[in-house]
C-alpha cells in the first residue's frame, strides 16, 4: 500500500503522508467492547427503565472512575494504566 502511494501520490504529499498513517494503523474492537461491558453493567434487568440520558450519564461515570482508580493505582505501583491513559 505505501508502495502504491510512493508511486502515485507524490503530486500530494500531504494526502499521502495522511493516508500512510491512517490506513497502516491495527484495527482492534477491545475499546468497543470495554464500552458494551460498561453499559451491560450499567443498563441490567432491574435498571431497564433508565432514559437513554441517564444511561450515558451513568456509562460515562463509571468509565471515568474506572480510568481515575487505574491512575491512582499505577502511581502507587499496584496496577496498570490504560495506554489512552498516558
Amino acid at each position: 500500500m505505501e508502495a502504491w502511494w510512493e508511486w502515485h501520490g507524490t503530486d500530494h504529499p500531504l494526502l499521502m503522508a495522511l493516508a500512510c498513517r491512517v490506513l497502516t494503523q491495527p484495527v482492534s474492537a477491545s475499546s468497543c467492547e470495554r464500552n458494551w461491558a460498561v453499559w451491560d453493567t450499567v443498563h441490567t434487568a432491574r435498571r431497564n427503565r433508565l432514559g437513554s440520558e441517564k444511561c450515558k450519564d451513568l456509562v460515562y461515570v463509571a468509565h471515568n472512575w474506572k480510568v481515575v482508580h487505574n491512575w491512582h493505582m499505577a502511581d502507587e505501583g499496584a496496577g496498570v494504566v490504560s495506554a489512552y491513559i498516558r
